[in-house]
């Protein structure tokens, strides 16, 4: 069975394998998360702490990257929409403790993706390609960023 998801769609059978790594990938990176809070002090302040930067940073692209790529399985590849996940998620966050960051992040991530999809096709009554638009969104976030900064 194949749910229609924004114009891709999910393969219902990918989800037993897919679920359990996104919940134990998740767990990891919470129970990571206060050496994550140590590790954006930098390198020097890191490892004056007592954590291998080297480490906590490869670990944490590891599971990053698995998070990354059963999202891309599961739905296709969105360009902007891990970059406009945090980015609203840092401009709605009043705090950088990664233990409220990540469950804010996940929010503000399920709204990005349902949020058009309900909108195209229970309020528009569209046939249109959601990740269009989450494109389009995350496109211009990106430029606004980079105009703000003045370089890469």
């Amino acid at each position: 069975m194949i749910h229609h998801f924004g114009g891709r769609f999910a393969e219902v059978a990918y989800f037993p394998i897919a679920i359990p790594m996104v919940g134990m990938t998740v767990w990891l990176i919470l129970a990571y998360s206060k050496k994550l809070n140590v590790l954006s002090l930098g390198r020097n302040a890191s490892t004056s702490l007592g954590v291998n930067h080297q480490f906590g940073v490869i670990y944490t692209l590891i599971l990053l990257s698995v998070l990354m790529s059963v999202s891309t399985a599961l739905v296709g590849p969105l360009t902007f929409y891990e970059f406009l996940v945090v980015t609203m998620t840092y401009q709605a966050a009043p705090i950088y403790d990664h233990r409220y960051v990540f469950p804010m992040s996940l929010a503000i991530g399920f709204l990005i993706l349902a949020g058009p999809y309900f909108f195209m096709y229970h309020v528009f009554r569209a046939q249109g390609v959601v990740s269009v638009i989450i494109e389009l969104f995350g496109g211009i976030a990106f430029l606004i960023v980079l105009l703000r900064k003045e370089t890469l």
